[in-house]
């Protein structure tokens, strides 16, 4: 099965599973470019079957925990685990989308920002 709709195997031009290398036959699971028996789509990490992933480079599908565990990073905004590119204010990490000043919640984005408290703060809220 790919999202909601049933495809036979032979139709698609599939390979083997991503996991095991067996013949996808009936239903499956597509991550990425990769497909896998619903039973082989499971964290690389704790072997938890998934329904929500983060795909680490190397390491396949993990869950959020062993995704986090796995790089060491998180968030500074969200608390999430940092698994590709992100920003650096002191010894803090952000997505790219979590860098918001501090008070107003203003996205920063790559652009100006001021640093008050060893926290991310926009111009307008710097000079009140």
């Amino acid at each position: 099965m790919q999202g909601s709709q049933a495809f036979h195997a032979h139709c698609m031009d599939l390979k083997g599973c991503a996991k095991c290398g067996g013949e996808l036959t009936s239903e499956i699971v597509t991550a990425g470019d990769k497909r896998y028996h619903p039973r082989c789509f499971c964290c690389g990490g704790c072997g938890t079957p998934l329904t929500a992933y983060i795909d680490v480079p190397g390491r396949g599908p993990m869950c959020r925990d062993c995704a986090q565990n796995n790089t060491g990073m998180s968030c500074a905004g969200c608390r999430g685990a940092i698994t590709s590119e992100y920003l650096t204010l002191g010894s803090e990490k952000y997505h790219t989308a979590c860098f918001k000043c501090a008070n107003c919640s203003t996205s920063l984005g790559t652009g100006n920002y001021f640093q008050r408290d060893g926290k991310p703060h926009c111009g307008t809220c710097v000079g009140n």
